[in-house]
């Protein structure tokens, strides 16, 4: 079982076929921002994984986040679950929470 969330991404570039750097370019992230956060077992910020999710809508976020559905890894292709896009909306909420505070 993958136990964190760094890792459970990690696993998910490469099940996609992507290196960490045709990653982030594919989800228009800055050079170095995943593979900092994967050498140093950082988190990034929320910006980041709102840029993945909309590269990567298929990915059960829920997995992602939370480690909770075990069957994502085998089902990428999947359209995503009502559950996945409640998350996602908190995600964004969140999101916009943290810009309005910092302004």
């Amino acid at each position: 079982m993958i136990e964190t969330f760094l890792q459970r991404l990690e696993a998910l570039i490469k099940k996609e076929g992507h290196s960490i750097r045709t990653f982030e370019i594919k989800c228009n992230i800055s050079n170095g921002t995943i593979s900092r956060a994967l050498r140093n077992n950082k988190q990034f910020q929320i910006e980041v994984l709102l840029k993945i999710a909309s590269q990567f809508p298929h990915w059960d976020f829920n997995y992602l986040i939370h480690g909770e559905d075990k069957e994502s890894m085998s089902n990428l292709e999947g359209p995503s679950s009502n559950g996945h896009l409640k998350l996602l909306d908190q995600i964004i909420q969140l999101a916009e929470a943290a810009k309005k505070s910092a302004n």
